[in-house]
Order: structure tokens, then sequence, then C-alpha cells
């Protein structure tokens, strides 16, 4: 682990190429803990030589005392590999030196090659259609090629999952078979019945047919035309001037939005823009430009899919190339390349500070994550697509239920990353950041270049619900996805990724994200544009106000959508004190602090309200008013079921999958004897071990509650301690499983294994 010099707030360790200049260019987030850097104070930076390093210093955010929360630093080092620390101290006044001019274009080739669909049975929601038989032999033709399928058991019937798997085994069969045509099933929104067929090369018509011995019904249906092919430019002239992101001494970057424009009859592309964000550096004359390819325009007619081939020239030679980019609706992606003789350099954060910060969870500082385990994560993840709008390792059906790698207050691979500050790890880490911006949810509204908003738009609909005209945005013609989002399963991607990086890239991505867990509530229940998520699942509602926090808190103060997503979480806040925390009424509240599960309020889950109990948690540790209050309520049935082994209820069930929490028609029962009675009338004596809840997992509904105690005893909650101790205890497969999956191992700061 990265030692930092004792006179230091924090260090980091660069690793990269000296420029010819004898310099290396660097630029990275830090958080801070509140206090350590007052409002207005400087900071100063000395290399492990011992000599003084010019920082850069552009404040981002601030803690509710005024001191720093979090900061963009830069850097030019003097040599590689280099531990830079960070120390208080007012540097010295420098001259700024010119920064380096950068010529950036990019072209893109957009066309589209026919892709026809083909649809299996004719079930019509739930009311089923007429089976295949089995036995039976489907032929699709397309073109002058035949490819047949034999209806296996699995495959008869009317519902939904025998076509489903007519779908994925014909596209088995076509790609298996043919050179000339290609074969896809999407398995998402409306197309789980449907295989979608195009050409290999470009520019091919050709038609599809079925012919099958028996009972079903095959529909084709045309989706998507031969288009030529049109060229489009979105070029940076010299001297450009854009919006600032950084400015000083060492560096300075802009955001420049440039409009794609055909050479040949000069018309603005409707949809699609580059978004150029170039970063100078004055003493190495590095250039590091990232470009940022949109289809997200949020109220444009005829929003849809585009494929295109893309060059990115730099100084008028080609720096980057990629073909056939499949670019969905709502979506967006990146590309970073830098001047020559530059690369990307690597950055090791101490970790220690970062969790002393406040902005991540307490993860285990002392879990030694084995080397082997890195490396197979690696390499398992070099066989994922992390191409332009790859979907990486993020779960693209999100409503898959079951233990998964993305969700927590952050995904596995994130923690793993942050606790080994391997470069690998942290590749992976923003490869699927990378991935996250491909889901469609990014709606940008042209008029301000924000995230569309509700206070324009309260009514807006990104889920369920009904929009009025006003708000309503324009239907979507060509937008079959790989993704299905949900509010329930949806990861935190950007977050981490922002607060190492300082990147605006991924800035942007976390303020797209809560702008959709808002809008992605029916505006009935959201209260319009108030952006209340209530009514969520438990969970949806945690990785809401998780998702929507993280905005809120670290989002630049001078941000225009500072006040808008800080504001929508006070309402939350507030919205859980008054039904909650602050309700006296016994008909309306529980004294055990239970939540009942929203569709069937006579049960509640308890890892669903641990998952609500880590959100507050981690508001209340960053300082969100009224945060702590609802924190405590909550640890009345979070914590309050690991410790009330004296009144009744056996800890050994806490990790309960679901619970009865009321008699049949009755309120919610009172009492830990009661509550017990009610679901175990059998348990007369405390079993010896747990007899659910996966505790020899880390990523069980006791790893979760392990997460639950630890926060609640930093909160010195009533019990949190001594469960948190008895635990380690108890669940010695858990522990000894946290080196592999630490996404729940998270530790009291003054308690260590």
């Amino acid at each position: 682990m990265l030692a930092c010099p004792a006179d230091a707030v924090t260090c980091v360790r660069v690793t990269g190429q000296v420029g010819a200049g004898g310099a290396l260019p660097v630029t990275f987030g830090q958080p801070f803990r509140p206090g350590d850097v007052p409002g207005g104070a400087t900071l100063i930076g000395r290399d492990d030589r011992g000599a003084p390093v010019t920082l850069q210093l552009d404040a981002r955010a601030t803690h509710p005392d005024g001191s720093l929360r979090f900061a963009v630093i830069s850097a030019d080092l003097a040599h590689s590999p280099t531990t830079l620390a960070i120390l208080p101290g007012q540097a010295p006044a420098i001259a700024v030196p010119a920064k380096p001019d950068f010529d950036l274009g990019v072209e893109i080739t957009v066309f589209s090659r026919q892709v026809s669909v083909v649809k299996f049975g004719d079930r019509k929601g739930t009311t089923p259609g007429v089976p295949f038989r089995v036995g039976q032999t489907i032929t699709l033709a397309i073109g002058d090629e035949r490819f047949s399928l034999v209806v296996g058991p699995t495959m008869s019937g009317g519902d939904m999952a025998p076509f489903m798997r007519i779908a994925q085994a014909f596209v088995a069969v076509i790609n298996g078979q043919s050179t000339r045509y290609g074969a896809r099933w999407n398995g998402a929104n409306d197309g789980y019945e449907k295989l979608w067929v195009t050409t290999i090369r470009r520019g091919e018509t050709f038609v599809v047919s079925a012919d099958h011995d028996g009972p079903g019904r095959v529909s084709v249906l045309p989706y998507l035309a031969v288009e030529p092919p049109a060229t489009w430019v979105a070029a940076l002239p010299p001297k450009t001037a854009g919006a600032v992101w950084l400015a000083g001494p060492v560096a300075d970057e802009q955001a420049i939005v440039v409009p794609f424009t055909s050479p040949v009859t000069g018309q603005v592309h409707p949809q699609l823009s580059a978004r150029l964000h170039v970063r100078r550096y004055g003493q190495s004359k590095a250039v590091r430009a990232d470009v940022i390819l949109e289809n997200g325009w949020a109220t444009e007619p005829d929003p849809r899919n585009f494929t295109y081939d893309i060059a990115i020239r730099r100084n008028g030679v080609v720096a980057y190339h990629h073909e056939d980019v499949s670019h969905t609706h709502r979506a967006r992606w990146h590309k970073v390349v830098w001047s020559d003789g530059f690369s990307e350099p690597e950055i090791a954060q101490h970790i220690p500070y970062l969790l002393q910060s406040g902005a991540v969870p307490h993860f285990d500082p002392t879990l030694v994550i084995p080397a082997a385990v890195v490396q197979r994560d690696v390499a398992s993840f070099a066989k994922r697509d992390t191409g332009p709008l790859g979907t990486a390792q993020v779960m693209t059906y999100m409503p898959t239920a079951g233990g998964r790698p993305d969700i927590g207050l952050l995904p596995r691979w994130a923690v793993v990353a942050l606790l080994t500050m391997d470069s690998g790890a942290r590749a992976i880490l923003f490869a699927n950041a990378d991935a996250g911006a491909g889901v469609p949810l990014h709606y940008r509204d042209k008029r301000t270049d924000l995230p569309i908003s509700l206070d324009d738009h309260p009514t807006m609909v990104m889920g369920p619900g009904r929009a009025r005209p006003r708000d309503a945005f324009p239907a979507v013609t060509i937008g079959d996805s790989p993704w299905t989002a949900q509010i329930a399963h949806h990861p935190s991607l950007s977050y981490l990724p922002y607060l190492l990086s300082g990147d605006l890239f991924y800035l942007e991505e976390v303020a797209f994200w809560a702008n959709w867990v808002l809008a992605s509530v029916d505006p009935v229940y959201r209260g319009g544009s108030a952006g209340l998520i209530f009514a969520n699942e438990v969970r949806g509602q945690a990785w809401s106000l998780r998702t929507l926090g993280e905005a809120a808190l670290i989002l630049p103060d001078s941000h225009p959508m500072k006040g808008y997503f800080n504001s929508r979480l006070a309402a939350n806040v507030a919205w859980y004190i008054k039904r909650y925390a602050g309700n006296a009424d016994p008909a309306q509240g529980s004294v055990l602090g239970i939540i009942a599960k929203p569709d069937d309020p006579g049960v509640m889950a308890p890892w669903q309200q641990d998952f609500l109990f880590m959100a507050f948690g981690q508001l209340a540790q960053q300082g969100v008013p009224g945060a702590e209050e609802v924190l405590r309520w909550l640890g009345r049935f979070s914590v309050g079921r690991w410790a009330a082994d004296a009144d009744g209820f056996c800890h050994q069930m806490a990790p309960a999958y679901y619970i009865k929490i009321r008699e049949r028609g009755g309120p919610i029962l009172p009492t830990w004897r009661a509550l017990f009675e009610l679901n175990w009338p059998d348990v007369k004596v405390c079993p010896p071990a747990f007899p659910f809840g996966e505790p020899d997992s880390a990523g069980g509904y006791v790893a979760n509650a392990n997460a639950v105690l630890a926060i609640a005893a930093d909160f010195d909650i009533a019990g949190a301690a001594m469960a948190y101790r008895r635990l380690q205890v108890e669940a010695p497969g858990m522990v000894r499983a946290f080196p592999t999956n630490p996404t729940f191992a998270i530790v009291p700061r003054g308690i260590r294994r």
C-alpha cells in the first residue's frame, strides 16, 4: 500500500511517459475529509526526491463547513514513477506558460444495412399464442440461403419462453452457417421472441420468408432499409473556445460542442453531435482530447439508432478509427486521444485517505485482495466487449434478480479497484463506466445543453407513466437496444471513476443517471417536478437515493444543476422523516422501524431495508441534513433484529428473505417477540447457526448485514458494535470470502478485524 509522508494531507503514485520536454502531465480527482482543506486554503506538491511540484487545484465541491470536499488536481512531473505528496502551503506565483495548439477533427460515415425482424409466435401479452409442435421443422429463407430448425421439447408452448428459445436457436444456426447474413437476439424491450436479420456486406437487399410444416406462426417485419453512406464532419479549429473545466498555471481544459455537418450540403446532423473536452498542459506541451459522440437530444424529432464508421484525426493524422459503430438512441461513448509522445498515466491514490474522506463507504483498509483474484478478473474481462458502446461487464437486463457483482453501494469491481489501486482493476472500473454511457437514459436538453430538467418538464417520463403533451419525448423510430434499465437493480457506474479521475465525462454520467432516477418514477407519484422516489420497491428507493446523493454531493458547487439535485435530495429526506422517522401515528409508523413491502403490506424484505439503511448511512456520513434522523429510525429494525435476543427475537433468523409483519388486517407488530412468534411459531430455542442468509458467502444477506452493522457502529446505534463483533465470529466463511468479493466488507472506523 502507498505510504504518504507524515506532513502530507495525502499522496498519489504516478507512472507514465515523460515527454520530450522533460515532463509527465497528470490530472486526477481527490476527495478530502471535512476540515482538511479550509475554504480558501492552497496546497503544494513535493515529489519523492524532495523537489517542489506546482499543483493546480481546481476546487469543485465543498463540505457543509465550507472546507474542500473535492478538487481536480493537475501537475507536470519531472520523472516517473513518482510519489506526489500533497501538502498544505502557499505555492509561489509562477508565470503561466503558453499552452500548445491542437487541430482535432472527427469524421463519421453514416449508413444503414437492411434489417428485417422475424417474430416467432402470436402471443399477446399474457395471452398464449399457438404453440409450435415438437419435431416440427421451421425454415427461414434469407435471400438465396435457407436455415432450418427442428422444434425441441423446450421450444413448444404458447408463452414467451418457448418462442424466445426458437429465436435464440436461430441466431446460432444463421451465424454458424452463413457468411453473408447475420442474426442477433436483443432479449429486451419487446425483443424476446424476435430475431433481427441483416447482411454482413453493406448495400445488399434481401427478402426473408418462413415455412413451417405445422401449427404456430412466424411473422416477418421490415425494420430498416438500406441507406447509402453519407459523410459528416465535426472539426475543431485552432483557438476555439468552450466552457471552462480546468484553468490555471499547469493545464486548461475546455468543453466544446461541435455539430456534425455535411461537407456536401452544409446541413447539421439532427441527432448526432461531438463533444470535445480538450486539455492543454503548459510545461509538457501535452494535449489530451476526450472525444465524445452523443445521440441524445431529448426533444429533437425522429430519434433513432445510427450506424457509422468513425475516424478521429489529430493534426491531420488518423489517431483512431473504428468501423460499424452501432450508436443506439439516448446513448453516448467516448475515446481519449493524446498528442504525440504522451499517453494516459497510471495513478494510484492513497487508499486509507480515500476511505477516511467519507466520499466512499469505509471498506476494510486492511483487507488483502490476492493478486490472483485481480488477475482472474482481468483475464475474464478481456473477453468482454469494450469497444464503442460495448456492454463490458454490466448486466444488460437489469431486472435480473439474484446475487450480482454490480449491486451494492459500489459494484464489486469498483471496490476491488478502490482497495488495490491495481492498474488492471482500475481499467475494469473505467471500462464498465464507459459501458454505462450506452444505456438509453441520456436525455440532453438542446436549449440548456444539460440533462433535461423536471423544472422545465415536470411530467416528463423516462419510465412508467404518462407525460403531458408539452413534456412528452418524441417517439423513437428505430430503437432496439441491448439494455433494459431498471431502478431496483441499477448499479453505481461512474461516481468512483469521477472521484479518481476528475474527468468531466464521468461527472456528466453521474448527472444523467441521477436525472433518470427522478424521471423514471410515474409523475403522479413523484409529485411532478418534486422528484420523490418512494413509489419504488424498497431496494429501488435505496439505489435511487444512492444515485441521487452521488450527484447532489459531488457536482461542482457552481454547476447549474447542483441546486436541482440537492433540492430533490432534501425533499426526499424530508418525505422519509414525515412518513417514518417523525411519524408518531401508530397506525402509519412502526416502533420497530419496519417498512412494509409496497405491493404486499403484510410482509417486508429485511435485506431490501438493509440496502436502504446503507444508502442513508452514506448520505449521513457526508453530512446530508436529516439523513441521520432517518438512519436511526431505520436502525430500529436493521440493527435491532440483530440485538433483540433478550426480547424474544433470535438474531440467527435476522437474515431472513421475507417476514410477516402483521396479523391479517392489523397494524405492524410492535414487539420483537410477537414478530418472531408470527414467523417462527415452532422455534422455541434459538438455533446455533444461521439457517439461511448464505453465511459463508460474501454476497448473501448475512454479508449485507455486515455492512449495515459496521455503518451503524460508526453512528453509535445501540447494539451495533456488539452485533458486528459477534457476526465476525459467527460467520467465519463470510469473513474468509471477503478478499474475493469485498462488496459488503465495510468496517466501523474504530474497529478492525
